[in-house]
């Protein structure tokens, strides 16, 4: 029986005894694309959540990933809360950035988080390789997401996306709009994994620990 990737994200479900579906949100989304890319027979599907991947990396992606991890040495966020504030609202102030910053960085390395936003670069897919995935692939995005050109742009590359747009949803706020977990269940349900041979069973009335015929017991039941 052949391994699987497993991304780590915010959400995940098995939906078989070999085989692993994760759902990836931002910074899960962008480190696991590039396995992805490598290896898409490990792949079953693709859901993308809140970010699309690091493609058309240029001059201005790296300045913001030095500024940002600088920052986040030092515990704050501000220059990540402006990029990605809503865009239908006026820009928060600085105590809202201060308080937002403490808020997200409770509980958290700051330099460990640093060096993962430096880390960055080493994430980067090509427009190529995102064309070449043949997984049925969903994206889902807040209107207010300054991501979501990227996901048009992404679209474009992977005419096999299903892009879902949540109305006056903004980065943060989407994943806990309704919309985004119907979206979610719908593309679940239509694309269900293949099953497979399960890894065992546990049959009754067998000694405990006993092993035969390729089938584990673990005690009667």
């Amino acid at each position: 029986m052949g391994l699987k990737w497993v991304s780590i994200s915010f959400v995940f479900l098995i939906t078989s005894a070999s085989v692993v579906r994760t759902l990836s949100a931002t910074r899960w989304a962008l480190t696991s694309l590039p396995s992805l890319t490598t290896h898409p027979d490990r792949f079953i599907t693709l859901i993308l959540g809140g970010a699309s991947g690091r493609r058309n990396w240029s001059a201005d992606d790296q300045h913001r990933v030095d500024v940002e991890s600088a920052e986040m040495d030092e515990g704050m966020l501000r220059s990540q809360i402006l990029r990605l504030w809503p865009k239908d609202q006026p820009p928060p102030s600085d105590e809202v950035i201060r308080q937002r910053s403490a808020e997200r960085m409770a509980g958290k390395d700051p330099k460990a988080l640093a060096a993962v936003r430096r880390s960055n670069p080493d994430q980067i897919v090509t427009e190529a390789q995102m064309r070449a995935v043949n997984v049925p692939a969903i994206g889902i995005v807040g209107t207010a997401d300054p991501y979501l050109r990227e996901f048009e742009q992404l679209k474009s590359a992977m005419p096999q996306l299903q892009l879902v747009t949540i109305e006056g949803a903004s980065h943060g706020s989407a994943p806990g709009r309704p919309e985004f977990i119907q979206a979610l269940k719908a593309f679940l349900a239509a694309h269900p994994a293949a099953p497979e041979r399960p890894i065992g069973r546990i049959p009754p009335r067998r000694r405990q620990g006993s092993l035969r015929d390729g089938e584990w017991s673990f005690g009667e039941t």
